[in-house]
């Protein structure tokens, strides 16, 4: 014990120890004598105190330090004083910076501070932000980033939590003009507040709150695009992931323009908590929105699906690989989407780059000449001595469920799309009989098998990851017989 204090029942503890347990509590009680206490008001044991520190006096010789005596630690009365005089503009700054170093002493000053309603008062300060020019607003301001400061490091328990979000939306709307307005750290400040009174809210509570109405989405997807401080963007996505659990902070993150992308954007980049909880986000979004074509071609668009496959391929944990696997399965549950379905053969012959798919398949038969369909899906396209010519159509990349791909005897050129590289279930893709030029490209296909003719002309080497041998070339047999690489 450096600082022996005895508690209501006479039993006595370390200060620090003893403080550590009545705050982290639910219920005050002696852990000792498991009596509830009568209050939280702790006697200095001086005779202790001075009992142990005569012991290491005269044990120095065997290297045992004497403990110092403890400052008398600051009183109810004095926090009540200072709070009051807070009140005075030309005194507000000073005392608040005052406040902040005893706080930070330790959290015996915390709880009294707490105990003070010091609370209350620097939630009070926070609603007297103002983004006007004047000096008036600027000296609120500067109390609001103090103010907030100031609650972070009080570290507050739940019941002072529980009081402050009690006050219908007052306490979060002022989180979130700070989080919009603040300085850095003031933003920083009000993430790890707002996270906080998420976890400590009752159920009926969250849904008074509204920290959705209040603006929460948009402020921390703001956060997100100006910030790459890991700390910061793990909190964000913390307390993004709790939003987006319902329906309408999922249709904030849709309605920013940078929703999707950013928090796609964040996976393997800071941390693996960052893509846990970004993968999380995402997930909340492809349950709810799996039969909105729109939200699903916006993730495609965006390179959501690519960066999915890639967790599937990286060591980020086995939950998160478990999540990126469902949000795909939910998109391959999705029919092709529309305006994306070959047209028949009765049209000119199109540009292949120009080819788009403009309705659904539908069961196991196709209306669509060339297309064969699955439970909604195409599966296999053979589009042999189509006249089709251009380059290969990136678009092809939305028949996710493509496992054959015939393009032989057409007039294509240009490399091989690297959007292709997606179809993880392509196992054939037949470039036989083309005029293919240029570098094809390295689309990684599963066990993809390539094969050509005489007329073949490619100007670069097949790479391995588009089925090429382990040198990155592979040979092609032409339909007539012979072979070249």
């Amino acid at each position: 014990m450096k600082d022996p204090v005895t508690l209501s029942t006479g039993i006595t503890y370390d200060r620090q120890s003893i403080e550590k347990w009545i705050s982290s509590a639910e219920s005050s009680t002696c852990p000792v004598s498991k009596q509830a206490l009568s209050d939280s008001e702790l006697t200095p044991n001086h005779t202790l105190r001075r009992l142990i520190q005569s012991w290491c006096t005269l044990n120095a010789s065997y290297g045992v330090d004497r403990i110092p005596t403890p400052k008398p630690p600051i009183s109810k009365t004095q926090i009540v004083k200072l709070l009051k005089d807070s009140k005075s503009p030309q005194f507000k700054l000073k005392i608040l910076e005052r406040l902040k170093s005893i706080a930070l002493e330790n959290d015996t000053n915390k709880r009294c501070m707490e105990a003070a309603g010091a609370a209350d008062y620097l939630a009070s300060l926070l609603t007297n932000r103002n983004e006007n020019e004047s000096l008036e607003a600027e000296e609120g301001n500067r109390a609001s980033d103090a103010a907030i400061s100031i609650l972070y490091h009080l570290k507050l328990s739940k019941t002072s939590l529980k009081s402050l979000i009690a006050k219908k939306d007052e306490f979060i709307s002022s989180l979130m003009r700070v989080m919009q307005g603040g300085n850095y750290e003031s933003r920083t400040y009000a993430i790890m507040l707002l996270r906080s009174a998420m976890e400590v809210a009752e159920p009926i509570q969250l849904i008074t709150l509204k920290p959705v109405e209040a603006g929460a989405v948009f402020a921390l997807i703001d956060i997100l695009l100006e910030t790459t401080e890991k700390r910061v963007c793990e909190l964000v996505l913390m307390v993004l992931d709790r939003l987006c659990q319902c329906a309408e902070g999922r249709a904030e993150l849709l309605k920013h323009g940078a929703g999707l992308a950013v928090v796609s954007k964040k996976i393997l980049t800071l941390s693996q908590v960052v893509s846990e909880r970004a993968v999380r986000v995402l997930l909340s979004v492809s349950k709810f929105a799996a039969n909105n074509p729109s939200v699903v071609q916006e993730m495609l668009q965006l390179g959501v699906v690519a960066k999915l496959c890639l967790v599937l391929q990286v060591d980020c944990g086995s939950k998160t690989k478990e999540k990126a696997r469902e949000i795909l399965k939910l998109h391959a549950r999705l029919p092709d989407p529309p305006q994306r379905v070959l047209a028949g053969p009765e049209q000119p012959p199109p540009k292949l780059d120009q080819v788009h798919f403009r309705q659904n398949c539908t069961g196991f038969t196709s209306y669509l000449q060339g297309a064969t369909c699955n439970n909604g899906r195409i599966y296999k396209l053979s589009l042999s001595n189509f006249s089709l010519r251009g380059s290969i159509s990136p678009y092809l990349a939305n028949c996710t469920n493509l496992q054959a791909l015939d393009l032989s005897s057409n007039y294509v050129t240009g490399p091989i799309p690297s959007d292709l590289q997606y179809l993880v279930n392509l196992a054939v893709l037949n470039l036989a009989s083309k005029c293919l030029w240029r570098n094809p490209s390295a689309a990684r296909h599963v066990s993809v098998s390539q094969r050509g003719s005489d007329d073949g002309k490619i100007s670069q080497l097949i790479p391995s990851q588009a089925g090429g041998s382990d040198e990155g070339t592979r040979e092609i047999q032409p339909e007539g017989g012979g072979s070249r690489e």
